[in-house]
């Protein structure tokens, strides 16, 4: 299967989770005419609420922070387009996960995100009639919901000078060695599915 990416959205991302963009959530405000003001910290930060849920229903009642460094797949330049394989699909059963990208331009394409929702009829399965793949920006993080597949995280980068993008993940996980499908579940396919991403989005 090959999917062409799409630039992320709120409304696109929705049925597989939440985006968090601070530049997103105010510049939504700006554009509805809604006031927003410096609400916390005495005045020297804007305070937006509940931008993602937090899922568990897991035993663990405190999540686990946790840093990935995610080694690029390629470069994404204005005049190229990049081929990646994802031959493998995963879901927390329990929770939910969050990738925020860390030390990233707000402007640039840092991360690539493929995700499924899980089959109505096959246990254990992803519908992969509902797969899709989506291009993020530094200043756009994911959350996907409980249950939820997606590809381990796929990093990309704008020039040569990038070889790593790191993300700061929130998730609930269950410390159960001899239990790792409480945590993760995988699918791996002998033919893997192509990604096709090019800046200007598949337009």
């Amino acid at each position: 299967m090959q999917l062409v990416a799409e630039y992320i959205s709120k409304e696109s991302f929705l049925p597989y989770g939440w985006v968090i963009s601070p530049d997103d959530e105010i510049g939504q405000l700006s554009k509805e005419n809604k006031p927003f003001f410096r609400n916390a910290n005495q005045g020297s930060a804007i305070k937006i609420s509940a931008v993602s849920d937090v899922q568990n229903t897991s035993t663990e009642l405190v999540p686990n922070l946790n840093i990935f460094r995610c080694f690029t797949k390629g470069i994404i330049t204005s005049n190229s387009e990049l081929v990646i394989d994802v031959p493998a699909l995963e879901k927390h059963p329990n929770s939910s996960q969050t990738f925020i990208p860390v030390g990233v331009k707000s402007i640039d394409i840092s991360h690539i995100v493929v995700t499924a929702l899980p089959h109505q009829l096959k246990s254990n399965e992803p519908d992969l009639n509902t797969l899709k793949a989506f291009i993020c920006r530094g200043n756009q993080s994911v959350t996907y919901g409980k249950g939820i597949w997606h590809a381990p995280m796929i990093a990309v980068a704008m020039d040569k000078n990038r070889s790593y993008v790191d993300f700061t993940v929130l998730i609930y996980e269950v410390n159960d060695s001899e239990h790792p499908e409480l945590n993760c579940v995988e699918q791996y396919y002998k033919d893997p599915h192509k990604i096709l991403v090019s800046k200007n989005g598949g337009l």
